[in-house]
């Protein structure tokens, strides 16, 4: 099982936090993790390599070189996504099956009014498998489309040769996702992809 989740937050008071908390909202979600199963949670936070959760800042905030501006009682919205079936379910069991009273990020406390993993109700939200994901694309009978449309909806930066590269050249692109592809699915993608990436894709 992979899943989305998409959490609905309220503050009670105003504040300025920094701009980008992704990395506040994964240390909210492995203490999750963490209370929910402290054996994968440990496993999780020592391995190398891709990790099995992402986590975004908060998605509808606007900012700007002194952080986000935080208004009491608006909603605010970010996602946590498990990308293997233990993740996944821990998540699940942390978050939609009780849902936690409060999601602190960089020391300030939110309230979660709700959380979601139903696309019907959020378009960031889902559940499916890498087996269905990959059906999807792989058993078309139609000619596939000789363009994809991708949309960065946070500040993304790709880490190449020693340096932090905030473009997003093709071959960084899909050479990214084909590794956490191939890290957690059991369906492999050839890891000629990034060179496809580097040789037969432009940007436009």
């Amino acid at each position: 099982m992979l899943i989305s989740i998409v959490l609905t937050l309220e503050s009670d008071r105003a504040a300025t936090l920094p701009s980008h908390l992704g990395r506040a909202n994964y240390a909210v979600t492995l203490a999750l993790l963490s209370r929910i199963d402290a054996d994968l949670a440990a496993r999780v936070h020592a391995a190398d390599g891709p990790k099995p959760f992402t986590c975004s800042g908060i998605l509808n905030a606007r900012g700007n070189r002194e952080g986000i501006s935080i208004t009491p009682g608006q909603p605010y919205y970010l996602r946590v996504t498990g990308l293997n079936a233990a993740v996944s379910q821990a998540l699940a069991d942390g978050l939609l099956a009780d849902l936690p009273p409060l999601w602190e990020l960089d020391r300030h406390p939110f309230r979660v009014v709700a959380a979601s993993a139903d696309p019907a109700v959020d378009g960031w939200a889902g559940q499916s498998s890498y087996e269905a994901l990959a059906a999807h694309q792989m058993l078309q009978s139609s000619q596939p489309s000789n363009t994809a449309t991708l949309e960065f909806a946070s500040p993304t930066a790709f880490h190449a040769g020693g340096m932090q590269m905030p473009i997003p050249l093709p071959d960084l692109v899909f050479g990214s996702l084909v590794e956490r592809w191939n890290a957690f699915s059991p369906v492999i993608l050839s890891p000629e992809v990034r060179r496809f990436g580097a040789e037969m894709v432009a940007i436009s």
